[in-house]
């Protein structure tokens, strides 16, 4: 096969996968316009949800203590090292006590 040829089928084929995806990621048309789901309420539920854990987070982060988080931080770290330690002496491979 010449160049040209070459060219005009990996060009068919590439529009041919992009036509593909096209056809596979279009709506379906069964959906219906978006106000279908603000009528019936699964839009403002879901909004109401949101501001909500919106609102217990920013409440949260305002009334933190800082010395309380820094303690738990604090603890929580030594705890990732402790249980590094742990692992890299259950990795490290025994010799019997022989020496190499």
């Amino acid at each position: 096969m010449g160049f040209k040829s070459k060219f005009l089928f990996l060009l068919i084929v590439y529009f041919a996968g992009f036509a593909t995806a096209v056809y596979y990621l279009s709506p379906n048309g069964r959906a219906g316009p978006a106000s279908a789901y603000e009528n019936n309420g699964v839009m403002t539920a879901l909004t109401d949800i949101g501001e909500k854990a919106s609102s217990r987070i920013s409440d949260g982060f305002a009334n933190m203590d800082k010395e309380k988080f820094k303690a738990a931080y604090d603890r929580a770290a030594q705890a990732v090292r402790n249980m590094t330690k742990s692992r890299q002496n259950v990795n490290e491979p025994d010799n019997g006590g022989e020496d190499k």
